[in-house]
Parts: C-alpha cells; sequence; structure tokens
C-alpha cells in the first residue's frame, strides 16, 4: 500500500474498526510527543463506528514527536478489568514513528496490563523515515 505514514496509520485505525462487532467496545488514544486527545470507549454499534471514524479523520495528524509510555498507560487506565473469562482486553497500539522505551516503562506497562488482564499488539507503519 502506498500513501504516507500518518494516512496508514488512518486507514488502519478505521479497517481495525470494521472488524468489530457489537459486543465489543473502542476507545481512541492519540498521540505524539504527549497524549493529545482521547475518545472513551462506546458499544460497537453502526452510529458509534461512524463517530470513531470522523474523529480518526478529523484529528490523526501528523505532527509532533512520539512516545510510547504516556499513550499506552493512558489507554490501559481507560480499560475495566474484565468480570467474565469471555471478555478480553486489548490495546492496538499503532505508531508511525520511534520513541525511547526503556526497561523501567516497559515494567510499568506491562505491570498495568497484567492487572487490567489486557493484551497489547504493537503496529509500526511506515520505513522509519
Amino acid at each position: 500500500q502506498t500513501g504516507t505514514r500518518i494516512s496508514l496509520a488512518r486507514d488502519a485505525a478505521k479497517a481495525v474498526l470494521d472488524t468489530l462487532a457489537w459486543r465489543d467496545q473502542a476507545g481512541i488514544v492519540l498521540f505524539n510527543s504527549a497524549v493529545v486527545g482521547t475518545y472513551n470507549p462506546v458499544q460497537m454499534t453502526d452510529s458509534n463506528r461512524d463517530l470513531l471514524k470522523a474523529y480518526i479523520d478529523a484529528n490523526i495528524v501528523a505532527g509532533g514527536g512520539t512516545t510510547f509510555f504516556d499513550p499506552l498507560m493512558t489507554a490501559l487506565g481507560m480499560m475495566s478489568t474484565p468480570t467474565t473469562g469471555s471478555c478480553m482486553n486489548v490495546v492496538l497500539f499503532l505508531t508511525d514513528g520511534i520513541a525511547t522505551f526503556t526497561g523501567s516503562d516497559y515494567d510499568t506497562v506491562s505491570s498495568e496490563a497484567d492487572s487490567k488482564a489486557a493484551v497489547i499488539f504493537s503496529y509500526a507503519l511506515g520505513s522509519g523515515k
């Protein structure tokens, strides 16, 4: 696929929303060198899917640097601990940048993810240039 990394991020985020069913919830954390916006998790109805896609189109823009720690902690903070075995908390972390992420950062994020029974999937977009 061709395009800028930011357009790839927009397209990827909207494609993920298209995979979600009515029983799922989705929220968004936007970031560059800091968290710059959030959309709290909502039930995945057709109308909420459209609202999230509109939010993505209007708010995912290129600019700033890249941080990993704060957006991951913000995303995990938006979650509740699942109360049934059929629920999963998942973070799909899309980034088009490179950031420092220390061992201590990893330990903190990992501990928070464990406390929320969350799995983190990370996706790097673009060639790194």
